[in-house]
């Protein structure tokens, strides 16, 4: 049951293709996955891996691997298509029809399911686009938890909640609990460093939302604890307690290119995509996880604190 001054970090790992929409290999899962898993195990923390279904087969090795570590393996549909609606422009994507997101989903599921004998339960859209057939199908399949959504305004819960059939955004009765990608907005903005707000005019958030992704990379522990704090300060004198939901990829801790190139075009990738890829990235996560256990905060998995949130419902 959460109680006034609890604090949780549900650490997530999207694992997918590397730098994911831009290309179609996997090395990340074979070589950054186990140089994050050993921070994780030395730092004591469970963390959960949305898998994209076609990194799991890639190497099923370590999808057992990570299950078998204690961490919870998740969805992340099954070839980082876009499931719901397109929020930029990404050249040679193209939205999957509704109709196709349930068999998405469920051969993703399925994959899952074979290599480690379990249902998963938790689930996120690639890029955090989402929609009302998507949701509604990952609540027909029996998925417990959905955290595509980001925090982007005053109108967007900061804590967990079930949603309305016919309307997301809203509290309602749907079985499927939505955990909130943590974000800042409106006052906090104007709190936050100016490298962060920097950041937002760079990825056109602007003065109005400041996404999390990709400043613990971009910037490093201090910057990105700095930023989140924003987010847990305003939680709390919400409502005394703090559920801060953070999410990150295998393929940012190895080094990854500028510059893709193939026989039709070659792309320059922005720096968003590719700086401090690697051994910085892995020294900032574990200095993370050091400042938030210093903090008090809990390390959980999205199902565990699945458990958690529906037991003090029920009361």
């Amino acid at each position: 049951m959460i109680k006034a001054g609890d604090k949780y970090i549900l650490l997530t790992f999207d694992t997918e293709s590397d730098i994911g929409s831009w290309t179609q290999s996997y090395s990340s899962i074979d070589r950054a996955l186990p140089m994050i898993l050993d921070i994780l195990r030395e730092k004591e923390v469970k963390a959960s891996f949305l898998w994209e279904g076609m990194a799991a087969l890639h190497n099923p090795g370590m999808v057992q691997q990570v299950y078998d570590a204690g961490h919870e393996t998740g969805c992340h549909s099954y070839k980082h298509e876009t499931l719901g609606d397109p929020g930029y422009f990404i050249p040679g994507d193209r939205a999957i029809l509704p109709e196709e997101i349930p068999n998405r989903i469920n051969r993703t599921t399925a994959i899952i399911e074979i290599i480690t004998g379990t249902s998963p339960v938790s689930f996120r859209a690639p890029r955090l686009w989402g929609n009302e057939t998507m949701v509604r199908a990952l609540d027909e399949l029996g998925y417990l938890i959905d955290t595509t959504h980001a925090v982007a305004n005053e109108n967007d819960s900061m804590f967990p909640y079930h949603p309305h059939p016919q309307d997301l955004g809203k509290a309602g009765n749907m079985g499927i609990l939505e955990v909130p990608v943590a974000g800042i907005f409106g006052e906090m903005i104007n709190e936050a460093s100016n490298n962060i707000k920097q950041f937002g005019i760079e990825t056109t958030g602007g003065t109005e939302s400041i996404g999390q992704w990709p400043i613990l990379r971009l910037y490093g522990a201090k910057e990105f604890a700095d930023f989140l704090q924003l987010f847990v300060e305003k939680q709390l004198e919400t409502k005394g307690c703090s559920v801060v939901c953070v999410y990150l990829h295998p393929w940012e801790f190895i080094p990854m290119p500028g510059v893709i190139e193939g026989p039709e075009a070659r792309a320059e990738l922005a720096r968003t995509l590719y700086e401090n890829c690697g051994d910085y990235a892995l020294k900032a996560l574990a200095e993370f996880i050091d400042i938030f256990k210093k903090a008090g905060f809990t390390f959980i998995t999205l199902k565990d604190f699945y458990s958690i949130w529906e037991e003090q419902n029920d009361k």
